[in-house]
């Protein structure tokens, strides 16, 4: 069994202004979402993937008291999609992921 979490903080710092253009810190979702509508829009695309078994997931979850994006045995390639973000005033854009892992992860190949 693949048993792995994915805590995902994104967001685009830009060096000159050091202003950040998005940010996702999942702390305005319950547990269970799957799509963000609000000012951090985001979704999930499972076309690539399955949830074989009743505990595998792709979503935002409250794990010891912090709300992250957490993945467990997902079959495949899921996506994570941030609303579309216009870059193109900007000279340089640095895009940070923050994750973790529990257990061991798998190659599905």
């Amino acid at each position: 069994m693949k048993n792995w979490l994915a805590v995902i903080f994104v967001f685009f710092s830009i060096r000159l202004f050091s202003q950040n253009l998005y940010l996702e810190d999942f702390e305005d979702n319950t547990s269970g979402t799957t799509v963000d509508n609000g000012a951090t829009a985001w979704s999930r695309d499972l076309r690539n993937a399955t949830l074989g078994a009743p505990d595998d997931h792709f979503e935002v979850r409250i794990n010891n008291g912090l709300t992250i994006f957490e993945t467990v045995d997902v079959d495949g390639a899921p996506e994570w999609l941030s609303e579309t973000i216009d870059i193109s005033a900007f000279a340089s854009v640095q895009v940070f992921v923050d994750y973790a892992e529990v257990g061991t992860l798998e190659n599905s190949a």
